[in-house]
Order: C-alpha cells, then sequence, then structure tokens
C-alpha cells in the first residue's frame, strides 16, 4: 500500500534488538526488586566518593541554531534532556528542587580575537577560574541561575539543570518568586510548604531580539495543585543529588562547554531562553 514503510532487514534486526533489550531490563529490574539488601553495610564507602562528581545533565529549549533542529531531531521549541538525549515535547511540567546561581563567560568572535579563546566560570562573582576578578560589569552580565528539576510527568530520582539568563529571566524569576512566597505564606499555616509542593508548566514562544533575530522565549504557569506526597518524597531524594552535585561543583568544569558542542549552541551558551539584552 502507497505510504507504508517497507522495513529493511537492518531495521528489522535492529527492531528485534532493542525489544530484546527492553525484556532484559525489565527483567533485570524484578530480579533487582526482589533483591533483599542487607541494611546493616548501607551507606558503607560513601565517603570514599565524596571528591567524585555526579553527572547531571540538562533540560534545553531548542533553539533555531539548534544542531538537534537541524539534523531533524527535534523542531524548535521543542523541550530536550541532554541526559537521555530524548525530546520532551513542546510543554514539560517540572518541580524545583534547588537552585544556584553561576557565572559564565564564553568569549565572542571579537573577544577571541583578542586572545580571550578559553570560557571561563565562578561560582561566587569574585573571581573566574583563570585568578581574574569578576568586574562589576560581568558579574551583573554574565550571572545565571540554575535551576535543578524533576520531570512531574516521569519523576527520576536525577534530577536535570535549567540553566536562566537573557530572556529566560522572566520565567526564572515567576518561578522561584512564587514559590518563596508560597513558602512564606505557609509559615503560618498547619501545612507548611516545600520548594517542591509545587509543579510549573514550562512552554516557550517566539520573541525578537534587539537586532530583530528571532528566538524562543521561556514561560512558565503554575500548576494547580500540590504535588503528591509520594512524588515530593523523591523530589528530597532528588535534591540529595543536587546538593551533592553543587558541593564539588568546580569553577574549572566543561559541561557547558560539551552541551554547547553537542546542541551547536553558540558562543554566549544560550541554553534555555533568548540572547542576553
Amino acid at each position: 500500500m502507497q505510504g507504508d514503510h517497507v522495513w529493511n532487514e537492518i531495521e528489522k534486526e535492529n527492531y528485534k534488538m532493542e525489544s530484546e533489550t527492553m525484556e532484559l531490563n525489565k527483567q533485570l529490574e524484578k530480579e533487582e526488586t526482589a533483591m533483599a539488601i542487607p541494611q546493616e553495610y548501607a551507606g558503607v564507602g560513601g565517603d570514599d566518593l565524596d571528591d567524585v562528581r555526579v553527572n547531571i545533565g540538562w533540560t534545553s529549549l531548542i533553539q533555531k541554531m539548534s544542531r538537534a533542529a537541524d539534523s531533524g531531531d527535534a523542531e524548535v521549541g521543542d523541550f530536550y534532556d541532554t541526559a537521555t538525549q530524548k525530546v520532551l515535547g513542546k510543554e514539560i511540567n517540572v518541580i524545583l528542587v534547588k537552585k544556584k546561581n553561576d557565572w559564565a563567560w564564553f568569549p565572542s568572535k571579537e573577544e577571541k580575537a583578542q586572545g580571550i579563546t578559553e570560557a571561563r566560570y565562578s561560582s561566587n562573582g569574585i573571581k573566574w577560574n583563570t585568578g581574574e576578578e569578576v568586574t562589576r560589569e560581568q558579574h551583573k552580565k554574565k550571572r545565571r541561575v540554575i535551576l535543578y528539576v524533576v520531570n512531574a510527568d516521569t519523576p527520576d530520582l536525577v534530577p536535570t539543570m535549567i540553566v536562566i539568563k537573557g530572556f529566560a529571566w522572566g520565567a526564572g524569576n515567576f518561578i522561584t518568586s512564587t514559590i518563596k512566597r508560597f513558602i512564606n505564606v505557609s509559615k503560618h499555616k498547619e501545612n507548611k510548604e516545600s520548594i517542591f509542593s509545587r509543579s510549573f508548566r514550562l512552554s516557550s514562544e517566539k520573541t525578537k531580539d534587539k537586532d530583530g533575530n528571532t528566538h524562543q522565549m521561556l514561560i512558565a504557569n503554575l500548576n494547580e495543585g500540590f504535588v503528591s506526597k509520594e512524588v515530593q518524597g523523591l523530589c528530597y531524594e532528588a535534591r540529595k543529588i543536587a546538593d551533592v552535585h553543587t558541593s564539588i561543583y568546580d569553577d574549572g568544569h566543561s559541561d557547558d562547554e560539551a552541551i554547547k558542542e553537542e546542541l551547536g549552541l553558540d558562543v554566549e551558551g544560550r541554553i534555555v531562553g533568548a540572547p542576553t539584552l
């Protein structure tokens, strides 16, 4: 029939292997669930791994210059999980588990021509990882907010990160200020809220910068109701992982460079939202 896809032998074999792998994973999960873990050994050896960094992926908003859009793997306006390399769709629901600030400087073409070629990072806004001081202007323009979030639709113990800068500031401020307001108000009530009591729906809309270039602007809306008790418990554990990640956060990290290379992002590292004004 016209329009039907005729599978070749390679596709059939790949499908068979994927199916077998899924079945093996399911069986392994059942076996692991049935195993009894001796609790007298719980936590043993954890201190040995204090200097080991936990790798956490990014939830990115695909822009028109992203490689995922060029290759057809994703469309402009899609959210993309760099850890699983999966497209999450045009809208996602997230739960905030931790917030942190940092500063990142990705040299522009003009700066590279002047000999500034390496990206610079600062976790305190005082000194770059190169040892140079962060100027007052850099402190303002290079600041980012990193939100550690759990996908509310498919909760997982390992959170992902969303970078807030540029035209995404509005969405980031809405999320953080809304949570702070609820926590403060609930202090005087019987049921006190936490950072992960609420969830937010993220989407995007097309906008233009001052040069007339179009970008996807991050939009955040508060979902009705509360996050379930079970998912809040999972978010509490996810926050612990985020704490470990930030506690050994190295100013010389290269995660941003890897993500920027993978997604084809520009030199300013515009991972989520539009360019900095």
